[in-house]
């Protein structure tokens, strides 16, 4: 309804996303999290998100690029820094991961899978 009212609202579609993602449409999520990117070009829990999205498709490259955006756009943002992380273990760069998730445990010392992650 929110997306029909206002077909701009970029966090209308992130969340729409959200929804096809956990129903396994993770397809329908990508598109979804690339048009709320689109509405909102610096919307970095979108790019988080969709980055979540690809590496659930396999697509670890473009995933490293979208959380690569989310840290550039909000670089406080502790769980994009651990995904990254993880996205790099996924690539072999077991260094570029623990450092990643270190900075992202300092930047939120309650943050799980991070902690979980580093071991």
């Amino acid at each position: 309804e929110a997306i029909r009212l206002r077909p701009d609202f970029a966090i209308a579609w992130s969340n729409l996303a959200g929804v096809f993602k956990e129903e396994g449409q993770v397809g329908t999520a990508v598109a979804y999290y690339r048009e709320a990117i689109r509405l909102a070009p610096r919307f970095a829990d979108a790019y988080s998100n969709l980055g979540n999205a690809l590496k659930e498709q396999g697509q670890v490259e473009e995933a490293l690029s979208a959380f690569k955006a989310a840290v550039a756009i909000r670089p406080d943002f502790a769980v994009a820094h651990s995904n990254l992380a993880s996205c790099l273990h996924d690539r072999g760069d077991l260094a570029g991961a623990a450092k990643g998730l270190k900075h992202a445990v300092q930047l939120d010392p309650d943050l799980p899978d991070a902690h979980n992650n580093l071991g």
